[in-house]
């Protein structure tokens, strides 16, 4: 008897020092916090039109798309659908990442900068973590400034790009203010056969990427899709106002799954474009369903990896790195257009001609995020295809992202060794020096991921 209640005394202590000594430990793996939140939202960024239908800025003068012919060569005769700016936010144990998705053909990293600024004042989101990335839609307003017209001014029409700022800081204060908890689901797919090389016959990129977020209910919040192509289906011949393939492919995404679909276009130079001779609204919408049809179904497959709620911190990563880097302006177009206000790009983003650099030079950005076993990196335009399957092989994630004209617009990312004067490509590149500048600082960075 003495010696059952000494068993039973030994076995007291022995539990009342263990809740003694790891009481944190025991509560956090018997009662998991739910960290991550979400939060969707989208609103239009069309611009406003005529009694007659005609699109015209805030000013009252002409829209003119963007993407083909010269100045002031199309002007826009109509909205065919609206083009928006969406935004999803994923905040995960108090780290922040916003993603916007623009219909529009580009959009400077100086206006990416205005618009972090605000959100960090108005939300106090850490302004290094929202990730700005264009469609790159062929038929959408100018805000580069290389197809508006001249009259009444040249380069991108101001009371328009102010109002594109303040929609999307309004997208992303709706957003954050509809947080809510929730889980992440991640699917890969390839769909090819849509899109060509016309620059190197054969060198697509077809990966589709998923990402799904959930309510606690099992409702979507968002689903976000990675692809590359231009969205050029309809071509220079169209003066309605569109976001292309990629407007179908969100509007059917939401209508198969709810929530808000977000599409980040991917290493779409060179040129990758709409495989089609039928440049039509009824190819683009072909397309945008084809994509759409791909996104549901990679969710459904067994392959798909849920990022679990109720796992131990310690077992998920989330967050983003930044690296800003410097590379001579080597496009002598280019630097005339600056001089003659037709492009604009600020201080400290674009610095005046100094020693030995004639025209000056140009600061942007990449980055590296990771979310649980998914990987992205932002590229700062539009980068061939040979740098993006270089890139994706040092890429670690299960689930490996490539975000194209991501919080910048250089134009097209050109390989020294593919570097051909006499091609279109390198006409509207800001030089070779950058290509081999991006690539080399996002090795280093996935380096040890």
């Amino acid at each position: 008897m003495v010696k059952t209640k000494f068993k039973v005394s030994m076995l007291l202590l022995v539990v009342g020092l263990v809740f003694i000594f790891f009481p944190i430990g025991a509560m956090a793996y018997r009662r998991p916090q739910w960290r991550l939140m979400a939060g969707a939202y989208s609103l239009p960024i069309t611009p406003m039109t005529t009694a007659e239908g005609i699109p015209i800025h805030p000013d009252g003068s002409q829209v003119y798309l963007a993407g083909f012919g010269s100045f002031g060569s199309r002007p826009a005769s109509s909205v065919h659908d609206d083009i928006y700016a969406r935004c999803l936010i994923l905040d995960y144990d108090s780290t922040t990442i916003v993603f916007v998705q623009l219909d529009l053909i580009g959009f400077m990293i100086d206006q990416v900068d205005f618009v972090r600024e605000e959100v960090e004042n108005l939300y106090g989101i850490e302004a290094d973590n929202v990730i700005i990335a264009c469609t790159h839609t062929h038929s959408g307003p100018d805000t580069l400034g290389l197809w508006n017209s001249w009259d009444p001014a040249p380069g991108v029409n101001w009371p328009y790009m102010n109002y594109i700022r303040d929609q999307i800081i309004e997208c992303i204060g709706n957003a954050y203010i509809n947080m809510e908890k929730a889980s992440i689901r991640f699917a890969s797919t390839s769909v090819p056969g849509l899109m060509k090389n016309s620059r190197d016959p054969g060198r697509v990129y077809p990966d589709l990427e998923v990402m799904k977020v959930d309510d606690t209910r099992g409702e979507t919040i968002a689903t976000m899709i990675n692809y590359a192509g231009h969205p050029e289906v309809l071509w220079s011949n169209n003066l309605e106002l569109t976001s292309d393939y990629v407007g179908y492919l969100c509007d059917k995404v939401e209508e198969e799954l709810g929530g808000v679909a977000v599409f980040m276009n991917g290493a779409l130079g060179g040129m990758i474009t709409p495989d089609t001779d039928e440049h039509t609204f009824d190819k683009a919408e072909e397309i945008g369903h084809t994509l759409a049809d791909a996104t549901v179904r990679a969710l459904g497959s067994r392959r798909s990896y849920a990022w679990g709620i109720f796992i131990p911190s310690w077992k998920k990563t989330f967050n983003v790195e930044k690296q800003t880097f410097e590379v001579p302006l080597e496009n002598i177009d280019f630097f005339y257009a600056m001089m003659g206000g037709i492009l604009y790009r600020s201080y400290p983003w674009y610095k005046f001609p100094y020693g030995e650099f004639p025209f000056g030079t140009i600061t942007t950005e990449v980055n590296v995020i990771t979310i649980g076993k998914a990987q992205m990196i932002t590229m700062p335009g539009e980068v061939l295809p040979s740098i993006g399957y270089r890139l994706k092989e040092a890429m670690t994630g299960k689930y490996n992202w490539q975000i194209g004209l991501g919080n910048d617009e250089l134009g097209y990312i050109i390989p020294a060794d593919e570097w051909d004067p006499d091609e279109y490509e390198e006409s509207m590149s800001v030089g070779v020096q950058t290509g081999i500048a991006m690539e080399a600082i996002l090795m280093n960075m996935l380096e040890g991921t």
